[in-house]
């Protein structure tokens, strides 16, 4: 996962059709190839000079979430859910509306 947050994201955009395109160099395949992702992995995310790190990552299962700066592996949903869970059976709906609403903004910030 590092190896593909350190690389160079020269053009994306979030929403529905998110995309981080990053130049195919010999650099980047070379330090690609180093963690176990072949050439020919990379090249199924691409053209001849560019690829897709998010289609790459999700695909082949590096990651299921990107915040906008880095690929992560997250259980953040299911954390999220048990929190909201706990707060309920203490009693604390308006807390849990708020909780909910705040990671409903969280998240449309990403497809806006």
């Amino acid at each position: 996962m590092d190896a593909l947050n350190e690389l160079e994201v020269f053009e994306s955009t979030g929403g529905e059709e998110a995309y981080a395109l990053v130049y195919k160099t010999e650099e980047v395949i070379e330090d690609l190839h180093d963690v176990g992702i072949s050439k020919e992995t990379i090249d199924k995310y691409g053209d001849e000079e560019t690829f897709c790190i998010l289609a790459l990552a999700f695909s082949e299962g590096f990651a299921n979430w990107y915040d906008g700066t880095k690929l992560t592996m997250e259980s953040n949903e299911i954390t999220f859910l048990t929190d909201i869970l706990d707060v309920i059976e203490k009693g604390h709906t308006e807390s849990a509306k708020d909780l909910i609403q705040k990671r409903l903004d969280y998240l449309n910030s990403f497809i806006e």
